[in-house]
């Protein structure tokens, strides 16, 4: 990975955040949400950008995703690109395997 792919992940891992900051009350699953990872493609046309949250992750993702036109406006006014990338969002795997394990301790003390 490039270093100029890395700066420009971060720089779209800040302006999201302070979006969903701005936003966080008119969608409140957003108030408790982190960026785990953003992958961004190499020709910088696509960033997959995983999540986490404390709250409904599933319902955080696709609020980021069904808002997702907004955000490439933000990106597109607020960074210097020719391209600006698609936005997908998705639960972070480590956050799956968390759930998953959790539930299963949860129903082991229920017993």
């Amino acid at each position: 990975m490039t270093d100029r792919i890395t700066k420009l992940e971060k720089r779209i891992g800040q302006l999201v955040s302070e979006w969903a900051v701005l936003h966080s009350r008119e969608f409140p699953e957003l108030t408790v949400i982190t960026l785990q990872k953003i992958n961004l493609s190499k020709d910088l046309s696509f960033a997959k950008i995983f999540i986490s949250s404390v709250q409904d992750t599933e319902k955080a993702c696709e609020t980021l995703n069904d808002q997702s036109s907004e955000l490439r406006t933000l990106l597109s006014q607020k960074m210097n690109l020719k391209k600006v990338p698609k936005l997908a969002f998705s639960i972070d795997p480590l956050h799956l395997q968390l759930t998953k394990a959790q539930n299963v301790l949860d129903k082991h003390q229920d017993t």
